[in-house]
């Protein structure tokens, strides 16, 4: 007998996993046609994150869901599923389909984008998706931002509700205010809120004022009829409990505010002491930060933050009122905001001249900006000695995830300089 007619032992089914779960879909959908065992072994992994376009979308339906009866040539298939990503398709499928398919997958589904056409609120002539979506009671996060049509307050909230998995939530484009007056009950586990899009102030000042959550991550971004008050008014509903907050850029109504700050009509957003902040990204020119004597007292946790810019406005890093280094220099030395590490600038604010009067020379703009610099890394090599030395008191205040090294601290400069 010779060495080629020896027959190689299988491998095992356990090894075969660990090596399909470190693939991608190509490779999984050529390892699942090479044999019955391979087969067996791969395709929950090819199934777990289907990639779906509108090339391969037609043959995704027909395994998931071949007959529109759900008790019919039942696969197996669809319990596999855990992410449901639709937002490469544009006008591929019926909203009828979208329900189906979310009904297949009710048992099983983690995550689910919403394609921008065919995910609909409410219509007498197909399957509500938001029904559908109720079902899914596994699921962890949820997108709608491509959604087209406008989806009401009540009806989102009404259908996600008892959603008790469900911790990340991106709001649809279009969102519509609602005309009921009851409270809106939010998953109870709901942690993330997004918003973008054409949401409108009364929208923003429903989710403020009518409902009840505990917060931890927020993001309000290109939100172009966005105004200040609302933002302001929602902020300080969530503040107690925010640990992450990401405030624009391209919100046209809140940079406006900014430039034309005194002006009858225009204002910019108060942030509210946020005690459990700990990262926070925000466009200068939006927030008035001369409405508070001590601005940074508000965050006394906060590790890291994003100073950005926005394209509707110029010269913003001209305007009175704007905090430059100077300021979160003496607010890490005096112990105001003790836990920052890391300053993140958009090279747009590189100057910050207002911070030392239009007067100051460049040399001394470099001088507080490198000192803001080797103060911060020098706090991120003081943690870390603390740690290493199992100090009590520094373990309580910096947690191993929290914790910075002295490369990563100190001030950043990104994005590409403004043309002049």
């Amino acid at each position: 007998m010779t060495l080629s007619q020896v027959a190689s032992p299988p491998l095992p089914h356990e090894l075969l996993e660990q090596i399909f779960d470190s693939l991608g879909q190509p490779s999984l959908h050529a390892c699942s046609l090479t044999c019955r065992s391979w087969y067996a072994s791969s395709i929950a992994f090819l199934y777990t994150y289907p990639l779906i376009s509108g090339a391969n979308f037609d043959t995704f339906v027909a395994a998931i869901c071949p007959s529109i009866n759900a008790h019919v040539r039942h696969n197996g298939l669809a319990s596999l599923v855990k992410v449901l990503d639709m937002s490469h398709l544009v006008h591929n499928g019926r909203k009828s389909l979208t329900a189906r398919l979310l009904g297949r997958m009710k048992g099983s589904l983690e995550s689910f984008i919403a394609p921008q056409a065919t995910f609909a609120p409410t219509t007498p002539t197909s399957i509500n998706s938001l029904a559908a979506l109720s079902k899914c009671h596994a699921l962890r996060t949820l997108n709608l931002t491509l959604v087209s049509e406008a989806i009401p307050h009540s009806a989102l909230f009404s259908s996600i509700s008892q959603l008790h998995h469900l911790h990340t939530l991106h709001l649809p484009h279009s969102f519509a205010s609602s005309e009921s007056t009851s409270v809106f009950t939010y998953p109870p586990a709901l942690r993330a809120l997004h918003i973008t899009g054409s949401i409108t102030d009364s929208a923003l000042f429903d989710l403020a004022t009518r409902a009840s959550f505990a917060l931890t991550h927020t993001t309000i971004a290109s939100t172009p009829h966005l105004s200040p008050i609302p933002i302001t008014i929602f902020l300080s509903s969530v503040c107690d409990t925010l640990t992450s907050v990401k405030i624009g850029p391209n919100m046209r109504t809140c940079a406006m505010g900014g430039v034309l700050r005194g002006n009858p009509g225009y204002g910019e957003i108060v942030l509210p002491s946020m005690p459990s902040l700990r990262e926070m990204s925000v466009v200068l020119v939006y927030v008035d930060w001369r409405q508070v004597k001590q601005p940074f007292s508000h965050f006394p946790q906060l590790r890291r933050i994003t100073l950005n810019t926005d394209e509707e406005t110029s010269g913003e890093d001209e305007m009175p009122g704007m905090v430059g280094p100077d300021k979160f220099a003496d607010a890490v030395e005096n112990g105001t905001m003790p836990q920052l590490r890391i300053v993140r600038v958009r090279k747009h604010l590189k100057r910050w001249t207002v911070s030392f009067g239009a007067g100051c020379s460049e040399e001394r703009r470099r001088y507080r900006v490198g000192y803001l610099d080797a103060l911060l890394k020098d706090k991120a090599r003081e943690d870390r000695r603390q740690r290493e030395g199992n100090d009590d008191t520094a373990l309580q205040e910096v947690s191993a995830d929290d914790l910075v090294s002295e490369t990563e601290a100190g001030v950043i400069f990104f994005g590409p300089s403004r043309k002049t």
